[in-house]
């Protein structure tokens, strides 16, 4: 396996953990009207040259999210 699959490799499980992560919060802090926005979540993405908002999506280049939006996507 060469450097760039380890480093794909690794990226895909830091991905997957975070996901995880986001999903359970978001569970934690669902009630009957829905996912309450105790928390603000900013993902932080870093790269050759590029250091920022790693949302994709309708969250692209947003530093910070309400938990309510982060689960709706």
């Amino acid at each position: 396996m060469g450097s760039g699959e380890v480093a794909q490799q690794r990226a895909e499980v830091v991905s997957d953990a975070i996901n995880r992560l986001l999903t359970e919060l978001s569970v934690k802090c669902a009630k009957e009207e829905g996912v309450r926005d105790y928390f603000h979540v900013a993902v932080i993405g870093y790269g050759h040259n590029h250091v920022g908002s790693a949302f994709h999506g309708a969250l692209a280049g947003r530093d910070l999210v309400p938990l309510s939006e982060v689960a709706n996507k």
